[in-house]
């Protein structure tokens, strides 16, 4: 909570992409780092970057 409203939680991370087709096979075999916000109840932001 943060002024009486609940602030949600922030993860980061890497992913490894193993496979991928159409227009993502750019990241095939990559590794991305990402991070998440939460935006509001049972929603969240969602940002890839390699």
């Amino acid at each position: 909570m943060k002024d009486g409203i609940p602030s949600g939680i922030a993860t980061s991370g890497r992913a490894l992409v193993k496979f991928a087709s159409g227009s993502l096979i750019a990241v095939s075999g990559k590794t991305l780092i990402f991070s998440t916000k939460s935006t509001g109840p049972n929603r969240f932001d969602l940002e890839f970057t390699d």
